[in-house]
């Protein structure tokens, strides 16, 4: 609901009081009807439009009538967007914004996001993206998974030594690089500041600090 003076606001609030209604007042910016939406997926943003409300809708909202066209925000904005799906722990969501002179001001985080307005208004398959990203994380979290119940078992067993670190496991190649298993690092005990020695041959690698 739109108050338009203090009055109004008053008699809305005493109507709710009556109805033991729960609300939330929030202070109305003047954008024109017009509205940023940033979709995050992971810690980015993969998508962004702008949408305009209809006239005499206040909302800019699709399915209000809305329409939406492609835009490309700066990097403040996209850490705002990024920042507030953090903040609610949303992996997966579109974050809505007014234009002001304060900056982007945030009105709504989404949850559960339309994805064919801002497919079509951006030509983003966004739903191709929140698929791979769903993908890589749940190859994350096999890795993760098969990494502690191989150290379990030799742990279970009693091995220790060369036998318990000759571990056997496929390659994960990311962007052509080798992605060790967590279990590999955390029985060589590395860490970002250490200085190795790569000893490479055809089928052989080998690694040691120095």
């Amino acid at each position: 609901m739109f108050a338009e003076s203090y009055a109004a606001a008053s008699s809305m609030l005493d109507a709710l009081f009556a109805l033991k209604q729960p609300f939330l007042i929030q202070e109305y910016i003047e954008t024109g009807g017009v509205d940023v939406r940033a979709f995050v997926v992971g810690d980015k943003v993969v998508a962004s439009m702008k949408r305009k409300a209809v006239r005499g809708e206040l909302r800019a909202n699709i399915h209000a009538g809305g329409t939406g066209e492609s835009c490309v925000l700066d990097q403040n904005t996209k850490r705002i967007a990024i920042d507030t799906a953090t903040s609610i722990g949303a992996e997966i969501c579109a974050v809505d914004m007014l234009e002001s002179p304060k900056g982007p001001l945030v009105i709504e985080a989404n949850l559960s996001p339309g994805l064919q307005g801002i497919t079509k208004a951006t030509s983003i398959n966004i739903a191709d993206k929140i698929a791979k990203y769903l993908f890589e994380k749940s190859e994350i979290f096999s890795a993760r998974d098969r990494d502690e119940a191989t150290l379990k078992i030799f742990e279970d067993l009693g091995l220790s030594g060369e036998i318990a670190q000759q571990i056997i496991t496929n390659l994960d190649f990311r962007a052509s690089r080798i992605l060790l298993p967590k279990i590999v690092t955390d029985i060589a005990q590395f860490g970002e500041k250490d200085e190795v020695v790569l000893k490479v041959e055809k089928g052989k690698l080998s690694v040691e600090r120095i």
